[in-house]
């Protein structure tokens, strides 16, 4: 079901798990067709899945190298949990444009949920690459305002 261009989803599985009848009302303009009547928009599909990659690359950029390839993953359920989260982000944003954003909204709720347990650690991505968590800790050197050193400055201060 997984891209296989290194990215979470294509227009085939979206296609695969939202009926087409569905896809054509969420994504033809055409006001003077009947539902029935109506296409889908494979270009209005694509940037939905560019919205819910970037929203999901976003996400997992706090612990993992992304975008993550799926292959890499070492458990079947990691890569379909994240390819289920693409799939309900693409859903929600497609109801979205057409000015139903709280249709289906659980599906949001529930990619967003998966996406936090990943980025907080309470869920692994196994084989996923983790971003470097090495600081670079700079110290300079103590700063000298006088020529005079501290000794000099307290007696002048306390004669």
């Amino acid at each position: 079901m997984a891209a296989s261009d290194g990215r979470y989803i294509t227009i085939a599985d979206v296609k695969a798990e939202i009926p087409e009848a569905i896809l054509a009302r969420l994504t033809d303009d055409d006001t003077s067709k009947d539902a029935d009547q109506k296409v889908v928009d494979d270009a209005k599909i694509a940037s939905a899945i560019r919205y819910a990659e970037a929203r999901i690359d976003n996400a997992l950029a706090k612990r993992y190298k992304v975008p993550i390839k799926l292959s890499e993953l070492e458990e079947a359920a990691a890569r379909d949990a994240i390819v289920q989260a693409a799939v309900n982000l693409v859903y929600h944003k497609l109801f979205s444009r057409i000015g139903k954003p709280d249709a289906h909204s659980d599906k949001k709720k529930m990619a967003d949920a998966f996406l936090a347990e990943v980025a907080s650690g309470q869920r692994e991505l196994v084989g996923a690459k983790a971003v470097s968590r090495t600081r670079i800790h700079y110290v300079a050197p103590k700063s000298k305002f006088s020529t005079t050193d501290d000794a000099d400055y307290d007696q002048e201060r306390n004669p």
